[in-house]
């Protein structure tokens, strides 16, 4: 088969994009196309794109066309969307087809400074499309070309299908204007933009009390009664940590705690196949460890499984929830803590932490001082997960050790700036 593979970060996907998926299935006779949202590309900040539950959603709603789906395979990886690292996966998947790389004219000009360029033009054949009329470009582009054939040994297609001069810039700029996207964005894709108040300081999540409650009912016929009722103890934990700590966040955190576990009665080997499907590669710290290795595979199938809660915050919190990470965001902290000390939970650890956080009743404290308190009592419940691991002569995953380390400069450099307040 040929295969094809447009990514990026549609943000939004637009009609231009649309055009080029088709002229790409056309021109090239594809069999399929597979069009894959980036989590973050390595060129661009968190900042420039939504969640990637709304660029999926989005995408769905634009890309709508024979042979062409949208795959969630780098939302599901996270991290940095390497196109070297997703190509591997696929090669590795799809052995005996061809695969072909969309990219535009800037793209095009820029591919030798790509992440492993040479490993790209090993693994595909790249196709271009131009997105402007500009013949000074196109002469560019010829040397560019050229110079790649010489130094890669690169095999490159262009499709003369007639440009569609549209950017997502322009279109997060029309939206912030309050002008129409007619002519800009399918009309699917315009009402979802427009629903969930997209690219605006009021954007809403996808979400609410109803997607919660289904959640639930699905949850429950996939897990055993003991893990749907810690896993229904964690959501309540971190409600009552985020009226504290985040309250304009629970319905995130709700979707974290809910998804924490999803993968947690898998065996071992069902874990190692989700990350091989995926292209996460496991350590040997993680291999010794198995046990915190189901956070990385839930992580991974929610933009697959339950694309309505891929929301960077769910993911990260979910990801992080065994052995924490470094510079933990508070929703990250909600539910690593809400999973050690949610009510049903009669270890001695976690009861010992429990009663530490609640006996120091933090409802009465200021923002600041419950902030530091939160931290003091996660650096305390790493401090036994790591002495509890070196008691059994187990290795310290290195995110443990960062997030501890983290922690402790956090709570260092408060302490020093309010001693120097005084």
């Amino acid at each position: 088969m040929k295969i094809g593979i447009y990514g990026g970060t549609f943000s939004p996907p637009h009609l231009g994009h649309a055009r080029a998926a088709e002229a790409f299935i056309c021109e090239m006779g594809l069999d399929r196309l597979l069009v894959i949202p980036a989590f973050l590309p390595p060129h661009k900040s968190e900042d420039e794109h939504i969640a990637p539950a709304l660029r999926l959603a989005m995408c769905r709603l634009t890309f709508r066309m024979d042979r062409a789906e949208v795959s969630p395979m780098e939302l599901c990886r996270g991290g940095r969307s390497y196109t070297v690292e997703t190509l591997e996966i696929l090669k590795r998947k799809y052995p005996d087809d061809e695969l072909y790389l969309l990219c535009g004219t800037d793209m095009i000009l820029s591919f030798d400074t790509w992440y492993r360029a040479a490993d790209i033009f090993r693994l595909c054949t790249v196709v271009y499309i131009r997105r402007e009329d500009d013949d000074k470009k196109e002469r560019e582009i010829d040397k560019k070309i050229a110079f790649y054939v010489k130094q890669f040994d690169a095999e490159i297609r262009h499709i003369k299908a007639k440009p569609l001069e549209i950017s997502s810039t322009e279109i997060r700029r029309r939206i912030k204007e309050g002008k129409s996207l007619s002519g800009f964005v399918t009309p699917a894709a315009e009402r979802f933009i427009l629903d969930y108040k997209l690219y605006t300081e009021g954007t809403k999540s996808m979400i609410d009390d109803e997607k919660l409650s289904e959640l639930r009912d699905a949850l429950r016929g996939k897990m055993s009664c003991q893990r749907y009722n810690h896993t229904l103890g964690v959501e309540k934990m971190a409600v009552r940590l985020g009226e504290l700590l985040a309250p304009d966040k629970i319905p995130i955190l709700r979707g974290a705690a809910l998804l924490h576990d999803i993968t947690k009665e898998n065996s071992f080997e069902k874990q190692l196949q989700i990350c091989e499907n995926v292209g996460i590669i496991i350590t040997y710290v993680q291999k010794m460890t198995p046990k915190t290795l189901h956070a990385l595979t839930a992580a991974a199938l929610i933009p697959s499984e339950y694309p309505d809660f891929a929301y960077d915050e769910i993911i990260s919190a979910v990801r992080s929830h065994t052995t924490g990470s470094e510079n933990m965001s508070v929703t990250d902290e909600i539910i690593y803590l809400a999973d050690w000390i949610e009510e049903n939970r009669t270890f001695e650890g976690c009861v010992a932490l429990r009663n530490y956080f609640w006996d120091a009743e933090p409802q009465k404290m200021s923002k600041r001082e419950l902030s530091m308190h939160l931290k003091k009592t996660l650096l305390l419940s790493f401090d036994k997960t790591i002495k509890e691991l070196t008691d059994e002569g187990l290795p310290i995953d290195i995110n443990t050790a960062k997030a501890r380390n983290s922690l402790l400069f956090q709570i260092s450099q408060t302490e020093e700036h309010s001693q120097n307040g005084k």
